[in-house]
């Protein structure tokens, strides 16, 4: 069985990654405007599939996709509307939309890939699930 509880590690790991390589002028500006967007999605919602895991109640697709496009949307309401309005310091960027899809979008097809939850074969070969009691 395939464990999907310590695929937060990579997103996690990368963005550490970049806010170094900001730190060191090593980040260009494509990455330093999307980059941490991107991977704010898996990061989050990855914590939240090993807390699951954890909790022996792994995410089901449905489940991860509806929790995905809630993510986008409050990412996107948060510091795309709420924070640009309230502090000078923040702009909006519809773009920044895109970023939170496209991390959305590597969530699912990472989590599909790792899915505890994905249809196991029996002993005799055959596909589906069976019930014991």
């Amino acid at each position: 069985m395939k464990r999907i509880d310590g695929f937060w590690l990579i997103p996690a790991l990368l963005f550490g990654f970049h806010q170094i390589a900001q730190r060191l002028s090593w980040s260009n500006a494509w990455l330093r405007s999307y980059a941490d967007d991107v991977l704010v999605i898996p990061l989050c919602l990855g914590l939240l599939d090993a807390f699951a895991q954890r909790l022996q109640r792994p995410l089901g697709f449905r489940r991860r996709a509806l929790y995905a496009l809630i993510g986008v949307l409050w990412f996107g309401w948060f510091f795309e509307d709420r924070i640009p309005r309230n502090h000078s310091g923040f702009t909006s960027d519809p773009a920044d939309f895109l970023a939170y899809a496209s991390g959305a979008l590597l969530y699912l097809i990472a989590a599909s890939a790792l899915n505890p939850n994905r249809a196991k074969s029996n002993r005799d070969g055959s596909s589906g699930s069976s019930r014991r009691n």
